[in-house]
């Protein structure tokens, strides 16, 4: 490993000069480098096994590092040095690699531990130091798959996450960011080292080694990023209808997920209520909540008046999911409006874009082909009871009592436009993979070359391949 990986840092300094170093070479097909902390002046790992640094300024390998020691990453001015148990071994006016002679190395970080190494880089804003794990990109899935997709998963589906991850990963390597490829966290993925590393996970990601999804044909075709989110809410969305800079290489088309109701299904199985709310939703706003979101990103609106959407793309079409692209507060003095998946954060938070406005000036009931009807007069509703006979809701009471998965709710009998209700479904930006989608599939006897290839292979663009070795 450490040969390899030394061989592709040497390369990558007889190309560029010291003065615009890039770290494209690392994350070729087998690496990738990810942030796992904040900047500092000071960074410390405990190893296991021997490590060697590599001057980045110079690409001579500058210390050796015994098994059991503690390395101390210190930033003082232009300067970055490396100190063994607190004594100084080397210094670097760029930085270092530190990597491990054998794949049994390990380094400690924060309280966790990581395979591989780490790259000890100056950051642009002249201070510290960024804390970055230097991985095979194998050895780092191991440490994904089990917080993405769940750890006591069907094997299909949590080997149609290891493909989607790797895939994910892969693509996001760029020589435009000289620092780190992917975070560890939902910005990207979210990676926790070995604390992962259950028998199940590594297994899956064995079991797929080098599988990933391409975008084109010919010589060079492109590694696919294939996102992916918890639930699709029964439709994945097109990049276009979620974010800006959709491109042919991620323009995976929509697609149906029926199986995305596994979520439902499996927590009504289980007891569970989280996975329920995956799959289905509410969040109730009153009409002061909606003028406090508008003010809270710089608009008076006055009173608020109705919450308008639109569920058209930019190429003017409704969205295939139904998913709404625009949505906007509308008060007496003035309106103001979030589009695509911005909403979800806009809003305060919101499981996902596909949702349905109801307005809470009158109680609506579901019937159990899922119509919502519509009742204005609410101190005359009635409820008819095991006999047949009528009787009004809550009599004598001021409130009706609403039971959800949320728990027991108000709703006034007299209210009158306090707000809106957003009944709404999924979790998550829905394009790509839905992992709750491919856990019903794998359920249903579905195998993860299936899952992907529903996912994202629907265009003939798209085809699952293997990396080259």
């Amino acid at each position: 490993m450490t040969n390899t990986l030394n061989a592709k840092i040497l390369k990558m300094l007889l190309l560029v000069p010291a003065f615009i170093f890039c770290f494209s070479t690392y994350a070729q097909a087998a690496d990738v480098r990810v942030l796992i902390g904040t900047e500092a002046v000071n960074q410390q790992y405990a190893i296991t096994g021997t490590y060697q640094a590599i001057d980045l300024f110079t690409g001579q390998a500058v210390a050796e590092f015994p098994s059991g020691c503690t390395i101390t990453a210190k930033r003082e001015g232009p300067t970055i040095y490396l100190l063994q148990d607190g004594q100084q071994t080397a210094a670097s006016s760029v930085g270092f690699s530190v990597t491990p002679q054998t794949n049994e190395g390990r380094i400690r970080y924060n309280s966790l531990t990581y395979r591989g190494g780490f790259i000890a880089i100056k950051t642009n804003s002249g201070t510290g130091i960024l804390p970055v794990n230097l991985i095979n990109i194998e050895n780092y899935l191991y440490g994904v798959i089990g917080y993405e997709m769940g750890f006591s998963v069907d094997e299909e589906a949590l080997k149609a996450q290891a493909v989607a991850s790797r895939s994910y990963a892969l693509a996001s390597v760029s020589p435009a960011n000289r620092f780190y490829d992917i975070k560890n966290d939902t910005s990207s993925q979210v990676y926790k080292g070995t604390m992962g590393e259950a028998q199940e996970v590594i297994a899956a990601v064995d079991a797929t080694a080098g599988e990933v999804i391409f975008y084109g044909g010919g010589s060079k075709p492109q590694v696919v990023m294939a996102y992916f989110s918890a639930n699709a809410g029964g439709h994945t969305e097109s990049v276009a209808n979620v974010w800006n800079g959709a491109t042919a290489a991620n323009s995976f088309a929509a697609v149906s997920s029926p199986y995305d109701i596994y979520a439902k299904t499996f927590g009504e199985a289980n007891g569970l209520s989280w996975p329920i709310r995956q799959y289905s939703w509410q969040v109730n706003y009153t009409a002061a909540e909606l003028e406090k979101i508008a003010a809270d990103h710089g608009k008076n609106i006055g009173t608020f008046i109705e919450l308008r959407t639109s569920t058209t793309g930019d190429d003017g079409k409704p969205t295939a999911s139904g998913r709404v692209t625009k949505l906007e507060i509308v008060g007496t003095g003035g309106s103001i409006t979030a589009s695509k998946d911005n909403i979800r954060t806009f809003m305060g938070g919101l499981r996902s874009t596909l949702f349905t406005v109801v307005a809470n000036a009158g109680v609506y009931l579901k019937d159990n082909f899922g119509t919502l009807a519509k009742s204005d007069n609410l101190s005359e509703l009635m409820a008819v009871g095991f006999g047949g006979e009528p009787a009004k809701i809550n009599e004598g009471a001021a409130d009706f009592y609403v039971i959800d998965s949320e728990g027991v709710s108000t709703r006034s009998k007299t209210a009158n436009n306090e707000g809106v209700s957003l009944v709404g479904y999924g979790h998550g930006h829905g394009v790509g993979l839905s992992q709750w989608g491919a856990r019903g599939m794998a359920a249903e006897g579905y195998n993860y070359r299936e899952i992907i290839e529903y996912y994202y292979c629907s265009n003939s663009d798209f085809y699952l391949g293997k990396l080259e070795d």
